[in-house]
């Protein structure tokens, strides 16, 4: 298994009420999956700015790593969130943090232009 919870898939999708109940019958704010993903990661990975601020607010670190030392900032510019990015970088995200390739979440947002031809993450 990917290791993945249901409030990993609630915090992908911004789901507030699910989010809210699968805490409050004890869901683990801090897990992570096999990959060292956590609901920072996947709410940045589906453009969630509610997902991103409640989990900060749970204690959460916004420049949190995976197994590959990719932060929240790195999955948002992957994904061309750019209101994602916006909280991010509100809350403290790091612009310069690199992840075991050597890339920063600009580098991932160059990448992501060339495949999509959006600018969203690179503003």
């Amino acid at each position: 298994m990917d290791g993945f919870t249901a409030l990993h898939y609630a915090s992908f999708n911004g789901n507030k009420e699910m989010i809210e109940l699968l805490i409050k019958h004890g869901a683990d704010v801090k897990a992570v999956n096999n990959q060292g993903i956590n609901m920072l990661h996947v709410a940045c990975q589906g453009d969630q700015p509610f997902s991103v601020a409640y989990f900060i607010r749970a204690g959460l670190h916004v420049n949190s790593r995976d197994k590959r030392k990719s932060t929240p900032m790195h999955w948002a510019a992957f994904s061309g969130a750019e209101l994602t990015l916006s909280y991010l970088i509100a809350f403290g995200g790091s612009l310069e943090a690199v992840d075991m390739k050597g890339y920063t979440a600009l580098h991932l947002a160059c990448k992501e232009y060339k495949q999509t031809n959006s600018t969203k993450g690179i503003k």
